[in-house]
């Protein structure tokens, strides 16, 4: 008779795990190495089951093809990628064990996992990976955790596309943003370099484009770094791009025609608004959709000064606005 439970034939030592419950299993592949390596299959499996939300989930956001695993591969189709939100909240929802874990600090529940071979690249029904919802909860420890287990920092949210990076700068969580950029994460993934200017301090951005972080990016909706820092009143941050920037991006219109100095001078009082304004390449005609130029907008929120310097540059002051307006009324 067999002394203990490593002497038993392994189809029979595999029989008794698929009946034993999550915890029983896991107790019974710690007894021994030889379980332990024998097993490795089965507790891969039920972690991965544990993990995850139920498929039917998932599906009210995603298609996915024969075989594909839910949450791990990334799906055939987004149902709601054309709109940016998911079925559901965003978040990991009571279903999303790891996800619920991640977002709550739970280290050694989410280093259990890992360890059982869960991917840290995984998603949860909402379509955030897991790095996301560590960024999100600003967990610093939990974001090295993901990464020491080989989590991508350039992988993007399923729906909305959007990169740890942004999430991080958004969060204005500093050590989180550099801790991404060590580790590799797309600098020019769409908003990175713009969330960066946005959020973040000049050194950090000084740090972005030292890991090559390009300031001349514009995002999906015409969003440049300049445009950025203009909407910021961040004279410091200009400084740190303003040797980096072509005339092509100095004189970029956003989606409804502004430049960055339209945006300076849309302020009451921006400090940028002079510092553009007396740039070698700045073009100091552009007009956005209603036909205002940079000039329209100085006189009309009273920045005389700026005024000044336009017309010294050769300010057009016969241009009409779409209203007919000239820039002297």
């Amino acid at each position: 008779m067999p002394t203990n439970l490593g002497d038993l034939p392994p189809e029979i030592i595999l029989q008794i795990a698929q009946n034993l419950d999550n915890q029983s299993l896991l107790r019974l592949a710690r007894s021994c190495r030889a379980l332990c390596w024998l097993l490795t299959p089965e507790t891969g499996q039920r972690a991965h089951t544990a993990a995850f939300a139920p498929l039917d989930l998932y599906e009210e956001n995603f298609i996915y093809d024969y075989g594909q695993r839910h949450g791990v591969d990334d799906p055939v189709f987004s149902l709601h990628a054309s709109y940016g939100v998911p079925a559901g909240e965003f978040g990991a929802s009571d279903w999303d064990v790891l996800g619920k874990a991640v977002a709550g600090g739970e280290l050694a529940n989410v280093r259990g996992l890992l360890k059982h071979n869960v991917d840290p690249n995984s998603y949860v029904v909402s379509g955030e990976r897991l790095l996301s919802l560590a960024v999100q909860s600003r967990n610093v420890d939990m974001v090295r955790l993901l990464l020491e287990f080989g989590a991508d920092a350039s992988r993007l949210d399923l729906i909305t596309d959007t990169s740890p990076l942004v999430h991080a700068a958004r969060g204005q969580k500093e050590k989180i943003v550099r801790l991404l950029i060590e580790a590799s994460a797309d600098l020019d993934a769409n908003m990175v370099m713009q969330s960066i200017g946005a959020y973040c301090n000049p050194e950090t951005m000084q740090m972005a484009i030292a890991y090559g972080g390009n300031p001349a990016a514009i995002s999906s909706g015409g969003l440049t770094l300049l445009q950025s820092i203009a909407y910021r009143n961040d004279v410091h941050l200009l400084n740190v791009v303003q040797s980096e920037l072509q005339p092509t991006i100095i004189n970029a219109q956003n989606d409804v025609g502004h430049t960055a100095l339209h945006i300076a001078l849309s302020e009451e009082y921006s400090p940028l608004a002079m510092h553009l304004a007396c740039h070698a390449e700045i073009d100091v005609d552009i007009q956005d959709i209603w036909g205002l130029t940079a000039l329209h907008l100085a006189i009309q929120n009273r920045r005389f000064d700026v005024a000044h310097a336009l017309i010294q540059k050769g300010a057009n002051l016969n241009l009409l606005s779409l209203m007919g307006r000239i820039v002297y009324t």
